[in-house]
């Protein structure tokens, strides 16, 4: 799992000799968190909001205010977990903050697909397709 998350941030952000920390510590410890955090984010969305207030929770405007917000709290712990770390270079944490606030988004997207046809009142959230 190290290795996939090391190589998944490379191809994004690239590879340079100065980021042995990132490769090491940071890369796999943030993508573990983002895959944990969006998880959480899209059970709490599908089936914890929307259960709760089945009324009007099911729009896609609420949808996309949680993916956004996912977005933002993925990017927010790859940016503290590197500062946490000592990692030094600027730039490249700027790079690995906006890989992984993109990162953060599309697994909401794609977990969102795999986790609303449980859903009893948002299976038509982000959209109708697929339906299983």
């Amino acid at each position: 799992m190290k290795k996939f998350f090391v190589n998944l941030y490379e191809v994004f952000i690239g590879k340079s000799e100065e980021t042995g920390l990132y490769r090491s510590d940071i890369f796999p410890s943030v993508g573990f968190y983002t895959v944990f955090i969006t998880l959480l984010m899209m059970l709490i969305y599908y089936y914890v909001l929307n259960h709760i207030f089945s009324v009007g929770r099911n729009k896609l405007i609420q949808w996309v205010l949680i993916l956004i917000i996912n977005a933002v709290a993925c990017a927010g712990i790859a940016w503290y977990y590197s500062i946490k770390q000592g990692a030094t270079l600027e730039t490249f944490r700027l790079y690995f903050t906006f890989t992984n606030l993109v990162f953060g988004a599309i697994l909401f997207v794609f977990f969102s697909f795999l986790g609303k046809s449980k859903s009893r009142y948002a299976k038509a959230q982000p959209s109708l397709w697929p339906r299983w």
